[in-house]
């Protein structure tokens, strides 16, 4: 199964565009595929005015701040090892948060 999952990452990878990189990053992040996520981290850095004006980009926004701020720390050159650490924190504090209202 792990083959099969690198596999797939590196066939997605060469298949990244404009329009579906928000939505692809979104599913890399969901099933914990971290090359596909970190080739889509740098292909959002690369094309992001393109990227910004399209409506996944949009929903992204709204519905995914942890991604956004991983795409934040990418852009600003955060090794990932910091970059999952903020992500962790950035979890808990809106556990805790949803656990208080």
């Amino acid at each position: 199964v792990a083959r099969l999952l690198a596999w797939c990452q590196q066939q997605l990878c060469g298949h990244i565009t404009v329009e579906e990189v928000s939505s692809v990053f979104c599913q890399a992040h969901l099933c914990e595929a971290h090359e596909l996520e970190a080739m889509c981290l740098s292909y959002i850095k690369k094309h992001m005015s393109k990227i910004a004006a399209t409506k996944e980009f949009a929903r992204l926004t709204t519905q995914w701040p942890e991604l956004m701020l991983k795409i934040s720390l990418h852009a600003a050159g955060v090794s990932s090892k910091d970059m999952a650490a903020a992500v962790s924190v950035q979890q808990e504090v809106r556990k805790r948060k949803r656990e208080e209202s």
